[in-house]
């Protein structure tokens, strides 16, 4: 059997289109819930996430309050519809970051490869393994500006080049 014969069999039969499954239409359709609520919070007739009943502490589920309430009275359904606006902007602002910066530096470094390739990535490595960003900021700029004793002889926080987390006495 040769490839053209391959490829003419593979053309004979219809193709098949994949339908998207019933879990994927569940999770698009809450997702556009939760941003419909969240763009419309101000018209729905939602109490005031932050007004404070005394009379309906710990409240269970009720048609009042569809969640109940929490320790201080404040319906925690208002609270949810509210609150997911502050979770779509920042995965918003988050996704713009990576896309806005992430994607033309990894074009970047892909282009130009060598050099530049290994410090872009060196840099996404401390950040990635950091939990205190500006710590790690500021050490590799020491790095690159001064020379390792003057880090110590200064008593700057930063060792270099170990990066450590604690002061070195």
């Amino acid at each position: 059997m040769y490839v053209a014969e391959v490829v003419e069999e593979h053309h004979d039969r219809p193709e098949r289109k994949r339908r998207l499954g019933i879990l994927f239409w569940i999770c698009v359709g809450w997702i556009g819930l939760n941003i419909i609520g969240a763009i419309f919070a101000n018209v729905l007739p939602l109490e005031n996430p932050l007004f404070q009943n005394y009379t309906a502490v710990n409240a269970g589920p009720s048609l009042h309050h569809l969640f109940g309430t929490d320790d201080l009275g404040r319906d925690i359904f208002a609270r949810i519809v509210y609150g997911s606006r502050v979770s779509i902007e920042v995965s918003l602002g988050a996704m713009l970051i990576g896309f806005g910066l992430g994607a033309p530096l990894g074009m970047l470094a892909a282009y130009r490869r060598g050099k530049f390739d290994s410090i872009l990535t060196a840099v996404m490595y401390v950040f990635l393994l950091s939990r205190d960003h500006r710590h790690h900021c500021r050490a590799l700029v020491l790095d690159a500006a001064l020379p390792a004793e003057d880090h110590h002889r200064r008593g700057d926080r930063v060792s270099s080049p170990r990066l450590s987390r604690h002061p070195q006495r």
